[in-house]
C-alpha cells in the first residue's frame, strides 16, 4: 500500500471543494503537491518540468471538479492526470535539462515512457501493481513486467545488483 493520505479525508475535501470552498482545494493541493512533483521529476528529469506537471495536474483537477473522484479514487485520478501530462510534454524538454537529473532520474530518461511510468509508480511512489495498473489503465501483469524490465536496465546502467539498488531513498526530492 502507498503512503497516501486517508481516502475518506480526500473525499470530504473534494466535496467541500465542489461546493466552492477554496480552502479545501488549497488543502488538497498541499497534500498532493509532493507526489505529483515526484511523478514529474522522475518522468521528465527536470525541476521546472516537475513543477509544471504538478501545477497543471492540480489546475486541471480543479477545472474538472464536477467529475473529480466520482469514478475512481482521487489518488488514481490525480496520478493518471500527472502521468498523462508528463508524457505529453515534448521529449526535447526533458532532454534539455538532463543535467539537473543525476543517478536514478537520469538513468530513467533512457527507458521507454510507459516502462518509466510503471517503474516510478511502483518503486518510487510505492503503489501496488493493482494501483499502478489502475493509474496506467493496464493490467497488473503488464506493470510487473515493465517494472522488472526497468529494474534489469538499471542494474546494468548503474552497475549495481539486487539489494544494493535501494529506491526508497529516491523518494526524498
Amino acid at each position: 500500500m502507498s503512503e497516501y493520505v486517508d481516502e475518506r479525508e480526500d473525499e470530504a475535501l473534494v466535496r467541500r471543494a465542489r461546493r466552492g470552498e477554496a480552502a479545501a482545494f488549497v488543502q488538497l493541493s498541499m497534500r498532493w503537491w509532493t507526489p505529483l512533483y515526484r511523478i514529474g521529476w522522475y518522468l521528465l528529469g527536470c525541476k521546472s518540468g516537475a513543477a509544471q506537471v504538478a501545477e497543471a495536474t492540480l489546475l486541471q483537477a480543479l477545472r474538472s471538479s464536477g467529475s473529480l473522484a466520482t469514478v475512481v479514487p482521487l489518488r488514481v485520478f490525480l496520478l493518471q492526470l500527472a502521468v498523462r501530462l508528463a508524457m505529453k510534454r515534448p521529449r526535447s524538454s526533458s532532454r534539455e535539462h538532463q543535467t539537473e537529473a543525476e543517478g536514478l532520474p537520469q538513468a530513467l530518461q533512457r527507458v521507454d515512457d510507459a516502462d518509466r511510468a510503471a517503474f516510478v509508480l511502483r518503486e518510487v511512489e510505492r503503489l501496488s501493481p493493482e494501483e499502478a495498473a489502475a493509474v496506467l489503465c493496464t493490467s497488473s501483469e503488464d506493470i510487473r513486467a515493465r517494472t522488472h524490465r526497468v529494474y534489469l536496465f538499471l542494474m546494468g546502467f548503474l552497475g549495481q545488483t539486487g539489494p544494493e539498488l535501494d529506491f526508497s531513498r529516491s523518494r526524498t526530492i
